[in-house]
């Protein structure tokens, strides 16, 4: 928490020197590096408003502009705007692209990855990531785009293929001292121990993930662990447990405002509710998830629900009844 708050106390204290200076280039930079931070502390409404100031002010500067574009795609991305994410990060190769700017292409070609992959564009993602990441050449752009790869293999299904790419993402960040990411990245490993039967590993990493995404004050992590660690605990038959952990993912991501895992947690929630005998509450997580997806227009969970609410014999809609 400590680091983030400095960096942003820090960084407002540059933009108020710069402002009343009247020198544009380093109060867009100001605001490029508080969107930054308000990235990794789940603010991302105000991210969204930084960078869109800084936007304003780049118009000179396009490869700082480029990056700007990089992080307003990202931050549309967690909060589930995944049309809007694509044409930020579209934005930002064609910068990088124009300028012959590998880095700049790289990030948004394998952030781009991850939102095809979310979208169950599944090939689109994998050469994404794979395009991101031949891009790369400075250890901590390998580092994450190797991540980035990693995870769209597990969103795919597919942890054996994830693990290595995950646990190499994290060696390598942890050699370069980049704390924050590799914190991104192990949440998504310790996902793919769980997936691939590794259960304690996965909740050891998930735990100790958790205390270094708060020490982090990185919510959106926090809520990522939480997750794992109520799918261990449910498949462990630890319901109590389970359903602790599970209300703190969804408290969390709703307070980020990341709807899309909101929606996929509620569906998490589903079937543990289902467990619990605890109907009303089940058809309730299935509802919210259904209006989440919907609106966020991603096809495959939008079927997955209506599959699961015909399953359970739930009215979700007035288009979808059981």
């Amino acid at each position: 928490m400590g680091e983030h708050a400095s960096a942003i106390e820090s960084t407002q204290q540059a933009l108020e020197a710069a402002t009343g200076c009247k020198d544009t280039v380093t109060v867009s930079r100001a605001y490029y590096l508080l969107a930054f931070e308000a990235f990794w502390t789940g603010q991302y409404l105000q991210r969204i408003a930084y960078s869109q100031h800084a936007i304003t002010l780049l118009e000179q500067h396009k490869e700082r502009g480029g990056l700007v574009y990089w992080i307003m795609g990202i931050t549309f991305a967690h909060m589930g705007a995944f049309d809007e994410a694509l044409q930020a990060l579209d934005r930002a190769q064609a910068i990088g692209e124009a300028l012959d700017e590998p880095h700049l292409q790289g990030i948004a070609s394998h952030n781009k990855g991850m939102v095809y992959v979310w979208r169950d564009e599944r090939e689109a993602s994998i050469a994404a990531c794979q395009r991101g990441l031949a891009l790369s050449s400075a250890p901590l752009g390998i580092a994450v785009a190797l991540g980035a790869l990693g995870m769209a293999y597990l969103e795919q299904g597919a942890p054996v293929e994830a693990t290595p790419l995950l646990e190499r993402s994290v060696q390598e960040l942890g050699q370069i001292q980049h704390r924050t990411f590799q914190c991104w990245v192990a949440a998504f490993l310790s996902e793919a121990y769980r997936l691939s039967g590794q259960r304690e590993k996965a909740r050891e990493l998930a735990l100790q993930e958790l205390a270094h995404a708060r020490n982090l004050n990185n919510w959106f992590v926090v809520g990522l662990v939480q997750r794992v660690l109520g799918r261990v605990a449910y498949t462990h038959g630890q319901q109590a447990e389970a359903a602790t952990h599970l209300q703190d993912a969804l408290q969390v991501f709703a307070a980020i405002q990341a709807r899309f895992e909101v929606g996929r947690t509620h569906l998490e929630l589903v079937a543990l509710t289902q467990a619990l005998g605890q109907q009303a509450e089940a058809a309730t997580h299935l509802r919210s998830a259904y209006a989440l997806f919907t609106e966020l227009r991603v096809p495959r969970y939008v079927e997955s629900t209506v599959h699961l609410a015909r399953e359970l014999e739930v009215s979700i809609s007035e288009g979808h009844h059981a």
